[in-house]
């Protein structure tokens, strides 16, 4: 199953407040959720994201968003 919540979104917010996805790992985020972020596989626990919002003090919303399947038969 395609991955349809991209956190590209993410990638921005970080961007937009000078930090990069490494200081993700050093706020306490493990390596392996960062790779996941960052390139878009595997699932993401909603723990990580309560962990990330209350980082970036940021709704859900801003951090990632719903990719619709336009490919629907």
């Amino acid at each position: 199953m395609e991955n349809k919540i991209s956190f590209a979104p993410l990638g921005d917010l970080l961007d937009q407040r000078g930090k990069k996805w490494f200081w993700l790992r050093e706020h306490g985020i493990s390596p392996g959720i960062v790779d996941k972020l960052r390139h878009g596989t595997g699932h993401i626990d909603t723990r990580t994201i309560q962990k990330l919002c209350d980082l970036l003090d940021c709704q859900p919303g801003d951090i990632m968003e719903y990719q619709p399947d336009t490919n629907k038969n």
